[in-house]
């Protein structure tokens, strides 16, 4: 098997799905992009984030496809190659790296696109509390990888004389901070998209959309099952399975990140009958009359009062109960969540 690798079923199975999950990971960024040109609106800190984060897991997908294929991440009858071995050791060092910076910026490029569709303070607060405890996980993850063994190099070749700890429970530690910070991520937006004036089934939607993530905390967890199961037997086994699971997250959370800002490319190539079914499911009765955006007939005798938010039209002076039209170029209301869907 260490001979032709691909010969292995496992191995051409494995290559073949982080391989497919990264592509579709490319394929959605790239509606992203699209979307915004779409819709014209300028790309944001939460896509630059997300980029970042494609480019990271693309990355770790090279590395597993280079570590099944020409390191034997699936052989056993390389154990005794020395210098096989230390190249795995740093395959296993630079993959955990890529996966911890991955997704970082994944997780950071949701919050951000949180704080650009949630506006109350509070809810800003805790998004920006969240990427605190994001951005400290992340350095104290890179920390430990980096100074689990000492010296350095002890990562890789045990034959220098130093110490380590114990990888199994630093790798379990990190896998189930990982999926705590997963589902607050996802938890985060839903108090504030249930209070949103929506028919009920477009919030169902909505929230189906914002809980794909739930998806990658299953993955996490199937994670921390395989690294309990690791043994020096098995150990060869293990790690690979590790590796595909780590791509598979990072990929779908590309896909995740940018699940929110794509309705307008799906718009752009569904069919429109399509289209208009899943919006009149989607969207039901407006909860404001569409009546009360239209202008009056005798604007100089029909007063719009400041208190009414849902026109969102200037008012005169105060003592004059009408306000002259031809002076103000008047807009139907919009929110910025209409990019979103909202």
């Amino acid at each position: 098997m260490a001979d032709c690798p691909l010969c292995d079923q496992s191995t051409i199975m494995h290559v073949s799905v982080i391989s497919v999950s990264a592509f579709v990971a490319l394929i959605f960024v790239v509606f992203r992009l699209w979307a915004r040109m779409i819709k014209k609106v300028r790309v944001e800190l939460n896509d630059y984030l997300c980029i970042g984060g494609l480019i990271f897991a693309l990355t770790s997908t090279v590395f597993s496809v280079c570590s099944y294929v020409y390191w034997g991440f699936f052989s056993t009858s390389v154990a005794g190659d020395s210098e096989i071995v230390v190249i795995r050791y740093k395959a296993l060092l630079v993959g955990q790296l890529l996966w911890i910076t991955a997704v970082t910026l994944i997780r950071t490029s949701v919050i951000f696109l949180y704080i650009r569709i949630f506006y109350t303070r509070p809810f800003r607060i805790t998004c920006y509390a969240l990427l605190t405890v994001n951005l400290i996980y992340f350095t104290a993850t890179v920390l430990a990888c980096c100074l689990i063994c000492r010296p350095f190099a002890r990562n890789w070749d045990q034959s220098i004389h130093g110490t380590c700890g114990d990888q199994k429970s630093l790798d379990l530690f990190i896998g189930v901070f990982n999926i705590l910070m997963d589902i607050a991520t996802v938890a985060l937006p839903m108090p504030n998209l249930w209070r949103l004036q929506m028919p009920t089934g477009r919030k169902v939607a909505l929230s189906g959309m914002f809980s794909m993530g739930l998806a990658i905390c299953i993955i996490t967890l199937v994670r921390i099952e395989v690294i309990t199961r690791i043994t020096a037997q098995n150990a060869a086994g293990q790690y690979a399975l590790t590796a595909l699971l780590t791509c598979l997250e990072s990929s779908l959370g590309v896909v995740n990140a940018c699940l929110p800002v794509t309705k307008p490319v799906f718009e752009k190539l569904k069919p429109k009958w399509l289209i208009s079914a899943i919006s009149k499911w989607t969207s039901g009765k407006r909860s404001i009359p569409s009546h009360e955006y239209e202008m009056p007939s005798k604007p100089k005798e029909i007063g719009w009062p400041l208190e009414n938010q849902a026109k969102r039209v200037l008012q005169g002076k105060a003592q004059d109960s009408t306000i002259d039209l031809e002076a103000v170029v008047w807009t139907p209301p919009s929110s910025p969540r209409e990019e979103f869907g909202f």
